[in-house]
């Protein structure tokens, strides 16, 4: 029963606690077990995705904190896993495996719709989507405890190391305005900014337009405003289709492109 500003602020909500998260993420992720913060993280982003699907409509204000928490939780794992694909390949498998790993963000996105949509059109209720996703989550994990070696923090101990051949003593402030300099990580920066600006806005208005706009045309008005999960679905299937389209054209622009300019590192 949640209105459009209520909606929009659920999703500022998710952003907010992403945004103020992740660099405490990073900061851990080179200093502590990252396999273990991975873990952290799956888990409560597949617990507090659980226990949203039991939420009573009387209490529509526990969505507000699940949201933060599974920003928190999307945080580590978003921030982390990058790291650790970074330090277990090199050149041109590493940029291969980063290309796939960023495929299932859009792929992961779309599948989370058309799972979701699946469930609620099965069994005539939108909670069941929230409670068949963590299983996923589980599987996830598993995957990482059994298949994932320990990380190595081998880009941040060369880093390290070769701080201190140069004699330099690194702070948080030094490092900050390093990159802030580093005119490669700062567009890179915003364009991934960008990138999640309109992902972000279609990902969770598209359904809501479909739905509306196929109202409006069968009946002239959107009084008593019913979706079905059909928009949801194709929706799904769109970013599904553009997500693997789009990550495996840029991967291999970037690979060719170095052929050319040697500093044009995909990463």
């Amino acid at each position: 029963s949640l209105g459009d500003s209520e909606a929009g602020l659920l999703h500022t909500v998710f952003i907010l606690c992403f945004l103020f998260s992740a660099p405490l993420f990073g900061y851990l992720g080179d200093r502590y077990n990252r396999k273990i913060i991975l873990s952290a993280g799956i888990l409560l982003w597949s617990g507090v995705t659980l226990g949203s699907s039991f939420i009573a409509e009387s209490m529509a204000w526990l969505f507000f904190i699940s949201r933060g928490l599974v920003g928190v939780g999307t945080a580590s794992y978003s921030t982390v896993a990058p790291s650790i694909l970074a330090d277990l390949f090199e050149k041109d498998r590493r940029t291969w495996m980063l290309s796939i790993f960023y495929i299932f963000i859009p792929v992961g996105s779309g599948l989370g719709y058309i799972l979701s949509s699946t469930m609620q059109q099965a069994t005539g209720h939108w909670s069941w989507g929230f409670r068949v996703t963590p299983c996923m989550g589980a599987v996830g994990l598993t995957l990482l405890v059994l298949l994932v070696p320990e990380s190595s923090h081998r880009a941040a101990k060369k880093q390290v190391k070769n701080a201190g051949e140069q004699g330099g003593n690194s702070t948080w402030c030094k490092d900050v305005s390093s990159l802030c300099r580093n005119w490669s990580f700062v567009w890179s920066s915003l364009g991934v900014t960008v990138l999640a600006f309109v992902t972000g806005a279609l990902s969770f208005w598209i359904p809501t337009f479909l739905c509306r706009a196929q109202f409006l045309h069968r009946n002239g008005s959107l009084t008593e405003e019913k979706c079905t999960a059909s928009n949801s679905l194709i929706f799904g299937g769109i970013t599904v289709a553009v997500g693997i389209l789009g990550v495996v054209t840029g991967a291999e622009a970037a690979r060719r492109y170095k052929k050319i300019n040697a500093q044009a590192d995909p990463i």
